[in-house]
């Protein structure tokens, strides 16, 4: 049997509805998008913030339980319609990645720089090669790395200058949590993924004192994907598609944190919502990423090699490499700036982490590159070939009736034949290959060689195709004796007297 309600008992269950209404709408309208999420299930607890500064525990379940921590990204290869600029400020022939070959003697000055360029061209240049990366920070796994950086570095810097952030903050969408300190380095390997686009970085410097190796390179510059915004995308979103849902709830709940007044009071909110987007964005795929490669920027790097080719990198160093503090700093503080950095309304005023090193740094030489190589070591370059120099022989009987303007008598002059065996085991063309207008020859006083005319005669590649390989011989006049070095790109070989 229902019972009727007395006028004053009335008014007080509408005016404790309406105490209620005034609650409960604001917490639904920034949660979700009402008729959206609610209708799949949401119990509208979407979102929840931890004040407790302890350190949550968060198992890792929903999209983090399955991402895929040692996916590799992209294509291993530049292609043949694409080829970028190298170490040489002229149009050069590319990076040797590393020697097939292991050390078994003390390394020197230029051969502990050349195991920490590995470390650098294992992200920039073939992430297939990631575990020397992940080797020398001293972890286990690609997962620890991102996590430690993420832990050790990132936030304490966050939390030193924006004492209201809490790095425990998570978002509950459909009864599944999404914590920051989870997804956050997730975030860090999709963002690592975009570094080799353009497969390219450049020495500018160096420097070893003892154990320590200091390089000062340029690379691409790191710039987030554009994050479409806005109540016009939202309403956009196909109701169908998991991620677009997401996606538009997100965006809502951004757009309503970044908006406040108190913006300062929700930097943990802003953050988690930016690099959720940009993971839904990428359906949460370990193997895309989150930006892309323009324009450039300097970093100087230590690390530290042993004389045995042990590399240590410490996580300041990485965050540096990985262009994180970079990215830091790029952040407005006032917050106009680039809302597609999950930075961007972070205070990060002074956030530099480039040490002001006595030592003085040696300018990189295109004609001595640091990396030296063997006879008969083959060697790996960042378009996929691999480079054998096979031998570098004296032929008094070489024909120069077409070189006679070079012969000088009164030089102790010599005819030298280079032979290389050049090989493409990728399943793309390769056009980027040693050949007589990318390799020089210096003698032992420094001095350039001159190709000789009788090398056109040779019947040699020029493009490779996937699988091909193929014999380069480069006939050469030098000005005086050796010991001669041969160099491709940014690797050397140094031929004795």
């Amino acid at each position: 049997m229902r019972v009727r309600l007395g006028g004053d008992e009335m008014k007080k269950k509408i005016k404790w509805g309406l105490v209620l209404c005034s609650v409960l709408i604001p917490v639904c309208l920034s949660a979700c998008k009402q008729g959206t999420v609610e209708k799949q299930g949401s119990s509208n607890k979407e979102v929840q913030k931890k004040i407790d500064r302890k350190n949550i525990h968060f198992d890792k379940t929903g999209p983090a339980a399955s991402f895929d921590w040692n996916a590799k990204s992209g294509s291993k290869y530049i292609t043949f319609e694409k080829l970028p600029q190298y170490m040489k400020p002229d149009d050069s022939d590319g990076i040797s990645i590393y020697s097939l070959q292991q050390n078994e003697t003390p390394l020197d000055e230029e051969g502990k720089v050349q195991k920490a360029l590995q470390v650098v061209e294992a992200i920039y240049i073939d992430q297939d090669e990631m575990d020397t990366v992940v080797k020398a920070s001293g972890v286990m796994s690609q997962e620890e790395m991102y996590n430690r950086i993420w832990n050790d570095y990132i936030i304490p810097k966050i939390e030193k200058s924006n004492s209201s952030f809490d790095s425990n903050t998570y978002f509950e969408y459909l009864g599944e949590k999404y914590p920051l300190k989870i997804y956050g380095p997730m975030y860090l390997k999709l963002m690592t993924n975009a570094l080799p686009t353009e497969k390219s970085y450049e020495l500018k410097g160096y420097a070893v004192k003892g154990n320590k190796v200091i390089l000062k390179i340029q690379t691409p510059a790191y710039s987030p994907n554009q994050l479409p915004r806005g109540k016009g995308y939202r309403l956009s979103a196909d109701p169908k598609n998991p991620n677009e849902t997401m996606y538009a709830w997100l965006d809502e709940l951004h757009e309503n944190y970044a908006e406040k007044d108190n913006r300062g009071d929700h930097l943990s909110y802003i953050m988690l919502s930016t690099i959720l987007q940009h993971l839904v964005k990428e359906n949460f795929n370990a193997r895309f990423s989150t930006g892309s490669m323009s324009g450039s920027t300097e970093m100087t790097i230590e690390m530290e090699v042993t004389n045995q080719g042990q590399v240590q990198i410490d996580t300041k160093n990485l965050a540096l490499l990985l262009q994180i503090p970079q990215q830091m700093q790029k952040a407005n503080q006032s917050g106009g700036g680039n809302d597609d950095s999950i930075f961007w309304s972070i205070n990060t005023d002074n956030v530099t982490d480039e040490e002001k090193g006595s030592e003085k740094l040696k300018d990189f030489n295109p004609q001595n590159p640091v990396k030296k190589y063997a006879i008969g070591e083959p060697v790996v370059f960042g378009n996929g070939i691999v480079v054998t120099l096979d031998s570098v022989r004296e032929e008094p009987n070489l024909d120069i009736q077409d070189d006679q303007e070079f012969v000088d008598k009164n030089k102790n002059q010599h005819k030298i034949i280079v032979q290389f065996t050049i090989s493409n085991p990728t399943h793309l063309t390769v056009a980027n290959a040693p050949d007589y207008s990318n390799v020089e020859l210096y003698d032992g006083h420094g001095t350039e060689s001159h190709m000789l005319t009788s090398t056109l005669n040779y019947d040699q590649p020029h493009v490779f195709e996937a699988g091909e390989s193929g014999i380069y011989k480069i006939n050469y006049l030098t000005d005086g004796d050796g010991p001669f070095t041969i160099v491709y790109g940014d690797a050397k070989w140094v031929i004795p007297k």
